[in-house]
Parts: structure tokens; sequence; C-alpha cells
């Protein structure tokens, strides 16, 4: 009995501080990541790019928008990429997500992986 009246209190205050760290991690990487869409949005540079792949989520439409993960690639400073990002797009546009369709993206120039879809919602 004296061990749980010992440790008792210093639960009581241990775990809301880690559930505080976390919520704080958590929403400093959507800050950052927030952050990083904004300044390729502005400083990048306007290409077209190939859709290789898409993957969508099944269990997820929002108000008839769908989500998917989509695998792009194209070619930017002497580089053949591939690379993956998430979107959200009305149900309407389904037909112009296929397989070997071009999509609008913006690069960032320092870090050419990163990329941010013009006419789409990013996730």
């Amino acid at each position: 009995m004296n061990f749980i009246s010992f440790i008792m209190p210093k639960l009581a205050w241990i775990i809301p501080l880690i559930i505080l760290f976390f919520c704080f991690y958590v929403f400093m990487q959507n800050r950052l990541s927030s952050q990083e869409d904004k300044r390729i949005s502005e400083h990048g540079d306007n290409i077209q790019a190939t859709i290789v792949d898409i993957s969508y989520d099944k269990d997820q439409r929002i108000n008839n928008n769908f989500s998917a993960v989509i695998k792009v690639h194209y070619s930017y400073g002497g580089e053949n990429i591939f690379s993956t990002r998430g979107v959200v797009f009305p149900a309407s546009m389904q037909d112009k997500i296929k397989i070997g369709n071009k999509i609008g993206i913006r690069v960032n120039k320092n870090k050419p992986q990163s990329f941010y879809y013009l006419d789409y919602r990013n996730v």
C-alpha cells in the first residue's frame, strides 16, 4: 500500500506530461510540413509529372471526394525522379487522375523529391 501511495502522485504528473509532449510533437510536425508546403508553393518550379501509380484509400471518402496516394515520375535538374504524395480530389475529377496522365506539380528547387500538387488538395 505504501508503494501505491508513493507512485500514484508521480504517475499523476508523468502520464499527462508524456501526453502533452506527444501532442506538442505532432503539432510541430504538422506545422513544419505546412511551412514546407507554403515554401514550395511560393518558390517552387512548375512542371508536369506523369502518374505512375495510384493507391485509393478505400475506407475514406470525404464529401464526395476521393483520397489517394499518387506516385509520380518527373525529370528535374537532369534527374529522373519518382516521388509519392497524398491527394484529395473531387469524384468528378476521377477520370483525370489515371495512370499515364499528366498532373501539374510544383517542385522544391533545393530538394527535388519534395513537391506540391497545383490543382488538388495536398495531404
